[in-house]
């Protein structure tokens, strides 16, 4: 399963581009996962 890490590499990218909407959408991910 190649897409799980991509994803979760991606998620934790998200908080430095994003800020706080990008901390809502890891949390979220997180949730699902």
């Amino acid at each position: 399963m190649i897409r799980e890490p991509i994803l979760a590499i991606n998620f934790k990218a998200y908080p430095t581009a994003f800020g706080i909407k990008g901390l809502n959408i890891a949390k979220s991910a997180e949730k699902v996962y």
